[in-house]
């Protein structure tokens, strides 16, 4: 015991200790022995009835039977205590009570006693050894109390945490902020505080790893996702933001005067909004009339009204340009996005896929959402859906404002956005605030406001200048001042014309300059008088912010200044002080800005020429550093080093503009930036320049291959090869371009040897991410050549590589997926089960529907060729459900394999509704293979229901060699021999045959082979001899790949060979399990077949009962699954049916 303790403590944390004068006391092990005690002790001098205790110490037993276990429970108590102890223990007739004791200390007790001081809450958190009477269950008053006293712990511990940090104490804040999380590993709040200490202590690392072992858990444990503050605090630190301080609930009101009419009518499209209609509406006037104070003032009244239940704003700017250079693309939708980012990756109403095409936009959400995966191909269309349907999703989820401020500014793809949302934002609570300037217009957004007009649903308020009363009552505000000289008045409102930025400019000079300097009459003297007011390191910190942007973020500033941190706040203060800066608390967005794009300009204007140019080849430099690996600065970097007077890095930076913008599908201002770079190196014949100028050429062909404009994209492909000539990493790239542009035209040979090159060459150079690129298409396109050896061997390669290099791709999913079908080719069936698993897996969880409903028609193929019918019915109803409407040239595929499942299980009308579906995608999509093939499988199911099909199956056989589809051709004929041989006609079965081997030959397909060989070598052993290797050899292969149905018909096959040699007992042993395991399937046809060849075996060897039941079996099949099984059991019907088959076959 410590020393000035009372002589009795009791310890009720953790597990129950009683010290009696420093000597610890044995307690009861009996857990409802101490429940009785601690529950006494823990509410001293209240008397407490026996009955209530009784009740609520065994509340499952008679009131009788619970006083009875109190008694003996009290006595038990009593007993154990010393006597110094057990005269607190007051036994009453009625009640029961611990008396309170100044000799007495409870841990408890000391615990929520604790002051609010941080060194009386760190001596509370000391008394906490864990929850309030350790080991004891059940018992309602305990488990609440032991609730609330782990509260008070974790309050007491935040408290302290915070308490430290502010103290400027950060290791002693951290050690309580880890002891913090250890209490709950999902406790968010405390994550974020450990992750804020962590990252102000400066280890980084240590904050990033929070994150990740929060993200790990809440998803290995509850299926979830850390919450978007965490999210977004873990992206300020990866990105080495400054942590925010989080907007307060309500903002204070800055000084906001007039403008009641436009306040009014926000406040009727706030209403609409809550009412679910929403709009487009733009606020317009010239520049420093107060578009964005006017908003700002509307959005805090709506927050003050509305509170918690105000809609959600997202928040997004068009920056000015820094040159006449093309501007970002969707540069005003990134930073909405960026800000939205970890709303969008926990909702579950945003699905995976949409967030995968706005990757190139924002990447943080491959950080955010790990799985997600950057498409192949940049597609405008899915991105300008994907964008679409997220804000629609947030909206529905909660209405929506977005506001885009400064639209005279915006790139053409972020106002066709705009155009897009704006036809139906109406129908759904989500309202867009535009603000622009009236003069210079952009096309697109003039279209826009015309296209509204025309439907009548433009909204638009025009801001207009103050008039003099307004401009007087504004300056008597902004002065505090009643009274001003009349001369003074005229002067300012002339000066500033009712322009709010003016005035207020106007306001702080002649605060600042009474006494000092006469009134000044332009803006930009205003300006440069209170530049005055600032020292010199203040001045050159806004000099280089000015030439940095309008908006930049505080780690540029910081490291393009190079300056001790204590200077740099320094001067930051200043700048912030003097309102010649504003900081933003606004996620998503830079943090700082200057207050008005004018008085940027001013302070630009007052750069002497040399000192700029070369300020902007240092931002340039620092830039390229500062965001190294990072996407969307190349512009920045470009016009930078084009405003230091270096053309060959500004084109260089240009074209890798030029690149961005193709990623996003902004071919246009793609297109822009390569014709700015090409300008700049006009006359430029060094070897820089020319490599410049091929790249550019190559950039120019891949975005025209994008287009789908073949014709453009192949001469400017091979023109930029002769280019690169001189660069082998170059030459490289584009050969692997011009292979896949090969690839895509069908013409894959060229594919293969282009590809082939490039391999080599980019080998010589070590340069994996080429090696894996052409690799990639040098293997995709021996699968179509159907060298399926050389494409499974290459596609392994690239999938090692892509594997080694970094996080899974699309185009990983898409090797995998390419992996998988060429191992079904080949029937390394459990090859193929692996790597398309593994392909659905990716897929699903980056959102690739159309690879991931690709890999499961694939596994539908492979459960069709082993004979697992069922199993392959639902894989294809999954790869239907999956593909929806994401990709119909896909879709005729995956009708066709269920189909023909449907088909050998005798389940004709479902069949023949898949082909008719199947047909109706093809002819959309005008896949002339997808069409024929669907018209072959409909013209069979008609034979197989007894019925003329529309066309016939010969005619289909000849479209197909036609048209050179060999594995259509291939199946007509396989399905005229089967028929020919139902009908008794083995000549013309053979021959339709080895059309069928020869078409299987020429498409290279093992597989298909192999099943061609097998119905040539059955139609043989109906009438002699058959090649006994042969037969061995495909038997063999169909058990190694587990093909059922292949085995089944080499059973059969085998049978029929010992029936010819008279063998017939073997006979009848091999068609008995020819038929078991055409059954096992089921598949009719082959249960068909082999039943014709048993009742035959039976009759020969006298078996007529089982010959009968075969003969029965035989003829329900041939009613209800395969007519034209009719024509070799001798049917009445047969001959009606005969005809019909002979005519189409």
């Amino acid at each position: 015991m410590q020393p000035g303790f009372p002589p009795i403590c009791f310890f009720l944390f953790g597990e129950p200790r009683l010290e009696v004068g420093g000597q610890v006391v044995a307690l009861p092990r009996r857990e409802s022995l101490l429940c009785l005690l601690a529950r006494l002790v823990l509410q001293p001098g209240e008397p407490l009835s026996r009955k209530n205790l009784a009740f609520s110490l065994w509340p499952d037993e008679t009131e009788a039977q619970a006083l009875a276990n109190l008694r003996r429970h009290l006595y038990l108590v009593r007993n154990v205590l010393p006597s110094v102890v057990r005269d607190l223990l007051v036994i009453a007739p009625q009640t029961v009570s611990w008396q309170a004791s100044p000799l007495v200390w409870v841990d408890v007790t000391a615990f929520e006693q604790a002051g609010e001081s941080l060194e009386e809450m760190e001596r509370a958190v000391e008394l906490y050894r864990g929850g309030l009477a350790f080991g004891i269950q059940g018992d309602d008053f305990l488990i609440a109390r032991r609730e609330a006293l782990r509260e008070r712990y974790l309050v007491l511990l935040k408290k302290l945490a915070q308490g430290y940090a502010e103290r400027g104490e950060l290791p002693r804040a951290l050690e309580w902020a880890r002891r913090l999380a250890l209490q709950d590993s999902w406790d968010e709040e405390a994550a974020r505080l450990k992750m804020t200490l962590e990252i102000q202590s400066g280890n980084r690392a240590a904050a990033l790893a929070t994150y990740q072992t929060l993200a790990r858990d809440l998803e290995r444990e509850l299926h979830a996702q850390p919450m978007p503050e965490t999210m977004a605090l873990y992206s300020d630190i990866l990105h080495n933001r400054p942590t925010r301080p989080a907007a307060p609930k309500k903002s204070t009101a800055p000084l906001f005067l007039s403008r009641e009419a436009e306040l009014e009518q926000l406040a009727g499209l706030f209403q609409s909004l809550v009412n679910g209609q929403g709009r487009v509406v733009f606020i317009s006037g010239p520049a420093g009339v107060g578009k964005t104070a006017l908003l700002q003032e509307a959005l805090r009244r709506l927050v003050e009204e509305t509170g918690e239940a105000a809609p959600r704003v997202l928040w997004g700017a068009c920056p000015p340009p820094l040159t006449d250079s093309p501007a970002r693309p969707y540069a005003l939708w990134s930073q909405i996005l960026n800000a939205a980012a970890p709303l969008l990756v926990r909702s579950e109403e945003i699905l995976p896929e949409w967030l995968n095409r706005l990757l190139p936009l924002v990447p943080d959400l491959a950080l955010l959402k790990p799985g997600l995966l950057t498409p192949a191909h940049p597609n405008a269309d899915e991105l300008h859906s994907s964008l679409r349907q997220i804000f629609h999703a947030l909206a529905l989820s909660r209405p929506l404002i977005l506001v885009l401020e400064d639209a005279h500014w915006a790139d053409d793809v972020s106002l066709a956005v705009l155009r897009e949302l704006s036809e139906t934002c109406p129908a759904l609570p989500l309202l867009i605030l535009v603000t622009h300037r009236l003069e210079d217009l952009p096309p697109l957004l003039l279209q826009v406001k015309r296209t509204l007009r025309q439907r009548r649903a433009l909204f638009e308020i025009p801001l207009q200048a103050f008039s003099d009363e307004e401009s007087r009552f504004f300056l008597k505000t902004l002065l505090r001042e009643t009274t001003l000289p009349i001369n003074l008045y005229e002067e300012l409102t002339y000066y500033a014309q009712g322009l709010p930025l003016l005035l207020r400019e106007a306001a702080e000079t002649i605060r600042r300059a009474r006494g000092k300097h006469p009134f000044l009459p332009t803006l930009r003297d205003s300006i440069l008088l209170r530049l005055e007011g600032v020292n010199r390191p203040a001045r050159e910190m806004l000099e280089a912010a000015a030439l940095l942007g309008f908006s930049f973020s505080g780690r540029e500033l910081q490291a393009l200044l190079g300056w001790s941190e204590a200077a740099h706040a320094a001067a930051l203060d200043s700048l912030l002080a003097n309102r010649f800066l504003t900081e933003s608390v606004l996620p998503g967005m830079p943090e700082y800005a200057f207050p008005h794009v004018l008085i940027r300009e001013i302070i630009l204007q007052a750069i002497p020429a040399t000192r700029a140019a070369a300020l902007h080849r240092h931002i340039a430099q620092v830039l390229q550093q500062v965001h190294a690996g990072e996407s969307g600065y190349a512009a920045y970097i470009a016009a930078h080093y084009q405003a230091a007077g270096l053309p060959l890095p500004a084109a260089r930076f240009w074209l890798e503009h030029a690149r961005e913008s193709t990623d996003l599908t902004a071919f246009d201002a793609a297109l822009q930036a390569i014709e700015h770079a090409k300008a700049l190196l006009a006359g430029d014949s060094s070897l820089e320049g020319r490599e410049l100028r091929a790249l550019a050429t190559l950039q120019r062909g891949v975005i025209a291959h994008y287009r789908g404009q073949a014709s453009d994209a192949l001469p400017l492909l091979q023109q930029a090869l002769r280019l690169s000539e001189d660069f082998p990493a170059l030459r490289a790239h584009a050969l692997a371009r011009l292979a896949y542009a090969l690839y895509t035209s069908d013409r894959y040979t060229e594919a293969w040897q282009f590809a082939d090159e490039s391999l080599q060459l980019a080998r010589a150079l070590a340069d994996s991410q080429a090696i894996t690129r052409a690799i990639n298409i040098r293997g995709m396109a021996a699968l179509l050549l159907g060298r399926h050896a050389e494409a499974i061997q290459d596609l392994r390669e690239a999938l090692t590589l892509e594997e080694s290099l970094a996080q899974p791709s699309a185009q990983t999913v898409q090797s995998l997926n390419h992996l998988g079908t060429a191992l079904v080719f080949v029937q390394d069936y459990a090859g193929a089960g692996e790597a398309l698993a593994k392909t659905v897996e990716l897929a699903r969880r980056g959102g690739l529907r159309r690879l991931e409903s690709a890999a499961l028609t694939m596994q539908g193929q492979v459960a069709l060729n082993c004979g697992r019918y069922a199993e392959a019915i639902e894989i294809y109803r999954q790869a239907i459900e999956v593909a929806g409407d994401s990709y119909l040239p896909g879709m005729w595929g995956k009708f066709a394999g269920r189909g023909a499942t449907y088909l050998r299980l005798g389940r004709l009308t479902e069949a023949q509704s898949d082909f008719e579906r199947g047909l109706d995608v093809a002819q959309r999509v005008e896949s002339r293979y997808g069409q024929l093939l669907m018209r072959v499988y409909l013209a069979f199911t008609s034979l197989a229901k007894g019925l003329a099909p529309s066309d016939s199956l010969a005619v289909l056989e000849d479209e197909s060699v036609a048209l050179q589809l060999q594995p259509v051709a291939m199946l007509a004929a396989l399905f005229r021999a089967r028929l020919w041989r139902l009908a008794g006609d083995f000549s013309q079965a053979a021959q339709a045959g080895q059309r069928a081997i020869q078409a299987a030959q020429t498409s290279g397909v093992p597989q298909f082979i192999q099943n061609a060989q097998l119905e040539w070598l059955f139609t043989q052993a109906q009438t002699g001899a058959i090649d006994r290797a042969l037969l061995e050899t495909l038997a063999q292969q169909a058990g190694e790949s587990g093909e059922v149905p292949q085995q089944a018909l080499a059973k059969l096959t085998w049978a029929a060979a010992l029936r010819i040699e008279n063998r017939l007992p073997e006979a009848r042993l091999a068609a008995e399990q020819a038929l078991a395991l055409a059954r096992a399937c089921p598949d009719v046809i082959l249960t068909g077949e082999a039943l014709l060849l048993l009742i035959g075996l039976y009759q020969t060897l006298g078996q007529t009962t089982e010959a009968q039941t075969c003969r029965a079996d035989l003829l329900t099949l041939a009613k209800t699954a395969f007519a034209p099984l009719q024509l070799a059991a001798g049917s009445p019907s047969a001959e009606r049916l005969r005809g019909i088959v002979i005519r189409n076959s």
